[in-house]
């Protein structure tokens, strides 16, 4: 074996330059395979010496009860109780006064709405009145020339 290898050429003829990139790059390989299985032997350890070996891993703590300082009382939530249905009840009112002024705005429209419509009815009826007092001659001639209409009552 020995005479294979120095066949006419020595090992140490084999061997990069120290100081290419390629040798380099093996040692810095040959060192991340070391610290890994340096890494992997060390968690095997600590695996087989058992769970309370270790002083990092994190171990329950038991729950802190504290007293309260003040407790709630029957009389508290009465009063908490009555407070919130006041609120509902005044916010209850307010609505149905809303609803009230609403109607009451609806009414008076209702009844502008009709005091305009009568109005409108009432001049309608003088411009009748008034065509109807007109020589007939120009009321024919504004019906000729679509000036005028004549409402047929």
């Amino acid at each position: 074996m020995l005479a294979q290898i120095t066949n006419g050429v020595s090992a140490a003829g084999q061997l990069p330059d120290p100081g290419s990139y390629a040798a380099v790059g093996w040692v810095v390989f040959a060192l991340f395979c070391i610290i890994g299985g340096i890494r992997q032997a060390i968690g095997l350890w600590g695996d087989l010496k058992g769970p309370g070996a270790s002083k990092t891993r994190i171990t329950n703590t038991p729950l802190q009860v504290q007293e309260a300082p003040t407790f709630v009382t029957e009389a508290n939530c009465s009063n908490r109780y009555q407070m919130t249905a006041d609120e509902i009840a005044a916010l209850k009112r307010k609505v149905e006064q809303l609803e009230v002024e609403r109607r009451e705005d609806a009414r008076a429209a209702a009844i502008s709405r009709k005091g305009v419509y009568d109005r409108i009815d009432h001049v309608r009826q003088e411009l009748s009145d008034k065509i109807d007092t007109m020589p007939s001659q120009i009321v024919t001639q504004l019906l000729n020339t679509k000036q005028l209409w004549k409402e047929t009552l």
